[in-house]
Order: structure tokens, then C-alpha cells, then sequence
């Protein structure tokens, strides 16, 4: 993928944007596409560990009903924020997400995007990490007993660090990754196993119901499902060069390709959220993966599959790290502080992963900055066309500003609620660990 220079009054910041760092992890563009296929990419680019964390995402928030209606508020709005990009985009024909907001809202703008998804594409990497250690967790719980962490090279924290070493530290000193995009295109038909091994689970009768809850108690659901539901349904950094690629570029296939991802969306995560939480209850882990047996060969089969995923995913996610901090940089970039900077990347995620055993924990606060990239950055694109209402010649920009400031207020009122709830939570019920050794 060649990366372009945008210059600007106050100097060069190269364009490694969101919609790259997301195009390289889980997404190959090419040119006229259709508007199914741009739903594919859609897809492709939403369905990953989020699928893992649904059915303990229906446990946290106390059923079915309440769920299952945040994530269709939630879904509405996601794709009304989606058509807005598109929309700002075709103010000057911009196909990238930095030129959006570049166009609309100024450099300062375009830096706070960079700097989101170096947040995000961090605590992923750290959740990648996790994910693997679950999947050893699990086999080894199936395999050893319930004791298995007495042996040291059993536990959590060494197999994480060996696969890390040995199988995804090789890859993060790679300039160019691009064998790996086909692998991870691949994946996403990985991320449907879990899904097919609920269903199979699911025997068809359950004694589980919705138990009746006040206000406060739905509210406090509805908050637990709200990062959830942003991390898993996020695809608004590849929006835009998705919709330059179309090959009839207008907004009524764009809202084609934006409900087809929706819906199918919100068939496979319902799916699997209701199936897991009938079968397990509040037994389901945060990890759906370490309620099945190890023993089952097809279960095994699965695991291998998402270790492998993870390991051929995180390389791309450092290099796309790596990128945005080399031109947050005030250094020249090369060849020596691109490795350097990639090592202390991989070390420090290595360290939080081995440190926060957690998926949900770390779902949560990737899902609180989801929420602001989700509503803020569109918001603010709105906000931007109607101040500059002669440039744009927008037809109606009190209704454009206003609508634009609502989706600001959002989304950093539901960062700020995600993140307090989380922080001052009194709920440390769930036991994350298969295992805890001895002390």
C-alpha cells in the first residue's frame, strides 16, 4: 500500500490514517467494486474478537430483551454516522478519512484521528494477546484439570510470552506485511466457528428469563452492552475508502452496502449472544471459547484456528502503530527507530496482556473510545460543513449544525458514562482465570 505526503502550513504529516491501519488488519480494497461487496469489506472489517465477548455481553446486562434492544438503538445510530461520512466526503470528492476531516475541520482534527487509533490499535493488540492465552487456558484446563497453572510452563503468562516470542515477534521487524492480508481476510471466516460451536451447543430448551429490573437496573444494563456493541460493530474508519471504491460512487449504495453489514451484523452477533447465554447462563465466560470442552477435536480445531488468526493479525497492527507514531514524530524516520519503536510496542503489550487477564475489561475501555470515534469524529464533520456553509454550499446548516453537535454530545457523553461506570464499578463477581496457581 503506498502512503502519500499531505503538506500543510505547519509542515508534513504523512498520511497513515485509520481507514489503512484498519484496510491492512482485516480489509483488501480494490477498485469499482459493488455495493455488496462494499458491505463485505463492511463485514470484514467489523467481525473479530467482539464475537468472542458477546454472549458474556447478554449475561452482563441481565437478558435478552435489554440487550438485544440497545444493540438495535445502537445499530440505528452507527449507521446514520456511517451515511454522514459518506456524505462529508462528497463535499470535495475526499476518499480518505484524513482528507475528510482535513477538509471539514482542520489538521488538528486529522492529528486527534491519528492518535485514536494508535489508542485503539494498541489496546487491540493487547486483546489479541489475551485471546490467545484464553485458547491455552482452556485446552490445558481440559487436557491437565483444574490445576494445570501449578506447572509453570502451563500458566497463562508463559505460554502468552512463548507464542508472543516465538511466533509474533519474528513478524513485527517486517517492513511490509503484506503476505499477511489474505490471511487475515481469511479470518474472518474463523470468527464464525464460535458462532457454529454456540449453535451446536445450544440444546433448545432453557429455564433462563428476563428477571424483572427497575430503571436504575436497566440503565446500568444498557451501559454495560453500550462498549460492547461499539468495539464489535465499528467500521466507520474504512467507510470512506470503501465508498471511493465503489464502482458507482452515490450515497443510496453506500446506505445499500451500510444495511446489508448491519443487518448481517446484527444476525451473527444476536445469534450468538442469545445461543451462548441460553446455553451457559451466567456461567459464560468473557471469552465464549472457554466454555467449550478442549477434548471435542472440533473445539481444538477452532482454538488453533483463532490463535493462528491472532498471531497473523498483530503484526499488522504494530506496523500501523508504528507508522502513526514515526509521523507523530518529530524524528526522521528510519529503518533503526522503526524496529525500536516496534519492539517497545510488542514488550508493553506483552507485559498488559500477562497483566490483565480480562477480555471484558479491555473490551470496555476500547469500546469507551469507540464510542467517541463512532459519534465525535462525524459529528464534528457536520459541524465543520456548516461553519463553512458558502464553501460547502450547504443548503440547511442550522439542522446540519445541530444534528452534528448532538452526535458530539453523544458520543462523549457515552465515553465519559462507559468510562466512569467502569472505573467506580462495584461488580468484581466474575472470575476471569481458568486457573489461579498457588501462591
Amino acid at each position: 500500500m503506498e502512503n502519500g505526503l499531505l503538506v500543510y502550513p505547519g509542515g508534513e504529516f504523512r498520511r497513515h490514517t485509520i481507514e489503512e491501519a484498519r484496510s491492512l488488519a482485516s480489509v483488501h480494497i480494490t477498485q469499482g467494486i459493488s455495493w455488496y461487496a462494499a458491505a463485505f469489506l463492511l463485514i470484514n472489517a467489523a467481525l473479530g474478537a467482539g464475537i468472542l465477548h458477546y454472549p458474556f455481553c447478554y449475561a452482563e446486562a441481565g437478558g435478552i430483551v435489554v440487550a438485544t434492544a440497545v444493540q438495535i438503538v445502537m445499530l440505528l445510530l452507527l449507521s446514520s454516522t456511517m451515511i454522514v461520512l459518506a456524505s462529508a466526503a462528497d463535499l470535495e470528492g475526499d476518499n480518505t478519512y484524513h482528507d475528510v476531516l482535513r477538509t471539514t475541520c482542520g489538521v488538528m482534527a486529522q492529528k486527534a484521528a491519528a492518535l485514536s487509533v494508535l489508542l485503539a490499535c494498541y489496546g487491540v493488540s493487547v486483546t489479541f494477546m489475551v485471546i490467545i492465552g484464553d485458547q491455552y487456558d482452556r485446552l490445558f484446563l481440559s487436557l491437565h484439570g483444574s490445576r494445570f497453572c501449578d506447572s509453570f510452563h502451563l500458566r497463562r503468562e508463559f505460554t502468552i510470552m512463548a507464542t508472543s516470542v516465538l511466533c509474533i515477534l519474528p513478524l513485527c521487524f517486517f517492513k511490509k506485511l503484506d503476505f499477511l492480508k489474505y490471511a487475515s481476510t481469511l479470518g474472518v471466516f474463523v470468527m464464525f466457528y464460535p458462532v457454529l460451536l454456540t449453535a451446536l451447543a445450544f440444546s433448545g430448551v432453557s429455564t433462563l428469563v428476563d428477571r424483572e429490573t427497575s430503571l436504575t437496573d436497566l440503565l446500568d444494563s444498557a451501559i454495560k452492552v453500550i462498549p460492547t456493541v461499539c468495539f464489535a460493530y465499528q467500521t466507520h474508519e474504512v467507510v470512506i475508502p470503501i465508498y471511493a471504491n465503489l464502482g458507482r460512487r452515490s450515497l443510496g449504495n453506500m446506505s445499500l452496502a451500510t444495511a446489508l453489514c448491519m443487518l448481517t451484523l446484527f444476525a451473527v452477533y444476536s445469534t450468538t449472544g442469545v445461543l451462548g447465554y441460553l446455553t451457559f447462563g451466567a456461567a459464560v465466560r468473557p471469552d465464549i471459547m472457554q466454555n467449550f470442552d478442549a477434548n471435542s477435536p472440533w473445539v481444538l480445531l477452532g482454538m488453533a484456528a483463532l490463535i493462528v488468526k491472532m498471531i497473523a493479525t498483530y503484526p499488522l497492527l504494530v506496523v500501523c502503530g508504528g507508522k502513526i507514531l514515526e509521523d507523530m514524530s518529530p524524528w526522521a524516520s528510519t529503518d533503526s527507530r522503526r524496529i525500536f519503536l516496534n519492539i517497545c510496542w510488542f514488550f508493553s503489550t506483552l507485559v498488559a496482556a500477562t497483566t490483565i487477564s480480562n477480555l471484558a475489561d479491555i473490551i470496555e475501555y476500547i469500546g469507551a473510545l469507540a464510542c467517541a470515534n463512532i459519534f465525535v469524529f462525524p459529528g464534528c464533520c457536520l459541524l465543520g460543513a456548516s461553519l463553512q456553509r458558502e464553501r460547502f454550499k450547504v443548503k440547511r446548516p442550522i439542522p446540519v449544525f445541530l444534528f452534528g453537535l448532538v452526535l458530539v454530545l453523544i458520543g462523549l457523553a457515552l465515553a465519559l458514562l462507559v468510562t466512569l461506570h467502569k472505573v467506580f464499578s462495584e461488580d468484581h463477581s466474575v472470575e476471569t482465570l481458568l486457573c489461579i496457581p498457588r501462591s
